[in-house]
C-alpha cells in the first residue's frame, strides 16, 4: 500500500478507477516517492503519468512504473488505494513536474558497478542494498530502499552503484517495469565539527 492519505473527496468525471493487479502495484510503487502534500500545491506532490509509465517523486528520489492500462497522460492525486482497486484523479496538466528527458538523464545514465541481486535472496534486499550502497562511500534514507524493495515483484534486481558517490543510486527489477533512482545523503565535509574532550 501507497502512504497512509487521508479520505478525500473527488470529481467522478475526472477519476480513473483501476483493478488490475500490476497496475495498483505500480502505481503504489510511484506513490512512495510522492513528495507529502503542502498548501503549496507543488507539481511533485502527484502521480506523473507519461506514455504508460507512471511516476513519483519528492526530488530525493525517482520511482518509475510501466502501466497495462492507457491512462491520458497528467498530473493524479491518489484518491483512494485498497488491494482490489485504487483511484486516481487527474488534477492537470504535467507543467511544471521534471520534464521527461530528466527522468530519463536520471534512471538511464548511471554509470558504476551493476550488482545483480537472485531472486533466491530478495527478502535480504533491504539489508544488501544498505552494504552496497554503505560499501560504496554513500548514505541513503534506509526507509528510502525500504520503499523500493516493498513492491518489488519477485525475481532479480539490477543495483548501479556509481563511480562517484556523489551520484544517485539505480534499482531496476530485471522485468524493468519497475526502478527507482534515490540521491545520496551527501555531508559537507566543512560543516562537520570535529569535538575534542
Amino acid at each position: 500500500m501507497a502512504k497512509k492519505r487521508t479520505k478525500r473527496f473527488y470529481v467522478e468525471e475526472r477519476a480513473v478507477r483501476i483493478t488490475n493487479k500490476n497496475d495498483i502495484a505500480a502505481i503504489n510503487f510511484a506513490a512512495l516517492a510522492t513528495a507529502t502534500p503542502t498548501f503549496d500545491d507543488r507539481s511533485w506532490e502527484y502521480l506523473c503519468v507519461r506514455d504508460r509509465y507512471v511516476v513519483g517523486t519528492d526530488t530525493n528520489r525517482i520511482h518509475r512504473a510501466f502501466l497495462e492500462s492507457t491512462i491520458e497522460n497528467g498530473l493524479y492525486a491518489l484518491v483512494k488505494s485498497t488491494k482490489k482497486e485504487i483511484i486516481i484523479e487527474r488534477i492537470k496538466d504535467d507543467e511544471g513536474y521534471p520534464s521527461q528527458s530528466i527522468i530519463d538523464k536520471y534512471m538511464q545514465q548511471v554509470n558504476g558497478r551493476k550488482v545483480e541481486v537472485k531472486e533466491k535472496i530478495l527478502k535480504f534486499l533491504p539489508a544488501i542494498l544498505v552494504y552496497l550502497v554503505g560499501g560504496n562511500g554513500q548514505a541513503i534514507k534506509p526507509e528510502y530502499l525500504i520503499d523500493v524493495c516493498r513492491f518489488l515483484p519477485s525475481a532479480n534486481v539490477i543495483v548501479t552503484l556509481p563511480s562517484d558517490p556523489t551520484h544517485g543510486v539505480h534499482i531496476l527489477h530485471t522485468s524493468e517495469n519497475m526502478e527507482a533512482f534515490i540521491m545520496p545523503i551527501v555531508l559537507n565535509p566543512s560543516k562537520i565539527v570535529e569535538r575534542k574532550y
